[in-house]
C-alpha cells in the first residue's frame, strides 16, 4: 500500500516537473484513415462498408492492403460484414461508435450461439453414430448365435 502511494507522488512530481512525455499522460488520437485503399476492392470490399467499419479497422485493412496480405484483409471483411449486419442503424448509415459496440456484443454473442450449436450437433451425431454400432453389433451377435 505505501509501494503505491510513493509511486502516485512520485508520478504527480514528475508530471509537475514536466519530466513525463506528453505520450505517456495521454492516449493520442491516431489520425483517421480518409479513403479506401487500392485493393480492397478486389478483396471484397466496397465505399459502403468502408463507410460503415471503425477506424481501428480500417487501419488494419489499409495495412494489409500496403502490405500485401490478402487472407488477413478477406478474414477481416468478413468479420465486419458480419458485424455489421448486426448495427442497428440505416443500411447506409455511417460508423458511430455506440450501434457498434452493441452490434459486437450481439455479434459475439451470436458466435458464440452458433459453436454451442455446432457442438451439440456433433455431440448427437456421435451419440447416434456409437448407438448405430451398438445396435449393428447386437444384431450381429444375435445372428450368429441364431446359427
Amino acid at each position: 500500500m505505501m509501494h503505491q502511494k510513493i509511486a502516485c507522488a512520485a508520478l504527480l512530481a514528475q508530471t509537475a516537473l514536466g519530466l513525463v512525455p506528453t505520450r505517456h499522460l495521454s492516449r493520442p488520437r491516431l489520425a483517421p484513415v480518409a479513403s479506401m485503399p487500392e485493393g480492397l476492392a478486389a478483396w471484397g470490399c466496397d465505399d459502403l462498408l468502408w463507410s460503415q467499419i471503425p477506424p481501428g479497422a480500417k487501419r488494419d485493412l489499409t495495412r494489409f492492403a500496403r502490405d500485401g496480405v490478402e487472407d488477413l484483409a478477406r478474414n477481416r471483411l468478413q468479420t465486419m460484414r458480419e458485424v455489421v449486419s448486426f448495427v442497428d442503424a440505416a443500411d447506409d448509415a455511417p460508423w458511430e461508435k455506440g450501434p457498434w459496440d452493441t452490434a459486437v456484443i450481439t455479434w459475439e454473442a451470436d458466435q458464440a450461439h452458433q459453436e454451442a450449436e455446432a457442438k451439440a450437433r456433433a455431440k448427437a451425431e456421435k451419440a447416434a453414430a456409437a448407438k448405430a454400432k451398438r445396435e449393428a453389433a447386437a444384431a450381429a451377435k444375435a445372428a450368429a448365435e441364431a446359427a
